[in-house]
């Protein structure tokens, strides 16, 4: 049911998938096939503007995100609070733009109603806050000019690093002793891809050992990244399989 404009749909999409450049969808997960964050569907969220399938957050506590269907693809389904996805402003040209998706959900882009496949504006180089409230939806797309095309579908390992802009999990092996509580150890996290800024740091899974630990972040580059790790106490602190979250995620 998505909305084709100026154009005849049936005619364009007539010529095949290859008639359309890549990369046009700014939409990072239209289809909500990564769960990086091993989200739940149905869960609540404890507090307001959480993340839950790769880029989708939403905006209030006590709310859910229901889906149906797997990494290739889900169906999303939403109350009338919304979930939201923010495109960095580095990706916009200033100009016209369309949003597509399939469902029975309305959408708002920066707080304005918007139909399928309806042209509207966006200013260059500034942020754009997707929002999907009050039904179902999959395969959003938004794409600069005044058609919509046929979805996007990128590959799953494409959408993975596009998301690990502002996510990515990472594994580290390390110990130390401490011989005293909140001594620091640094130690570099090698970063899957460049992130969007410096990223917040957060324990998945705590170490194991005589002591639990804290962690935060610290001199970023271009490939690595800074940990400091805080021990609790004095003795040995074990963090072998420890995962730790960098965030850079937008919310507005």
């Amino acid at each position: 049911d998505r909305v084709q404009t100026g154009v005849d749909r049936a005619a364009t999409e007539a010529a095949g998938s290859s008639s359309w450049v890549s990369g046009r969808n700014l939409i990072i997960h239209g289809s909500g096939r990564l769960n990086q964050r091993g989200y739940a569907s149905g869960a609540l969220v404890g507090a307001p503007n959480t993340f839950t399938l790769d880029r989708w957050f939403l905006p209030l506590s006590g709310r859910s995100l229901l889906y149906v269907g797997g990494d290739s693809r889900r169906i999303m389904t939403v109350d009338g609070t919304g979930i939201r996805q923010v495109v960095e402003g580095v990706n916009i040209v200033g100009g016209t733009y369309v949003l597509s998706w399939d469902g029975t959900a309305n959408a708002t882009v920066n707080g304005a109603a918007v139909s399928k496949g309806v042209p509207f504006t966006l200013p260059a180089n500034t942020n754009a806050v997707v929002a999907m409230r009050g039904g179902t939806f999959t395969d959003v797309q938004l794409e600069r000019g005044s058609i919509s095309t046929p979805f996007e579908d990128r590959s799953f390992g494409a959408e993975i690093v596009l998301s690990q802009r502002y996510y990515q999990v990472v594994f580290v092996t390390l110990g130390f002793v401490a011989s005293a509580a909140s001594e620091v150890v640094q130690f570099p996290i090698a970063l899957r891809v460049t992130m969007r800024a410096s990223p917040s740091v957060s324990l998945l899974v705590n170490g194991t050992g005589t002591n639990a630990v804290s962690a935060n972040a610290s001199s970023p580059t271009d490939n690595n990244f800074v940990v400091d790790l805080f021990s609790a106490g004095t003795g040995y602190v074990q963090i072998a399989g420890r995962l730790f979250a960098l965030s850079a995620e937008l919310i507005s």
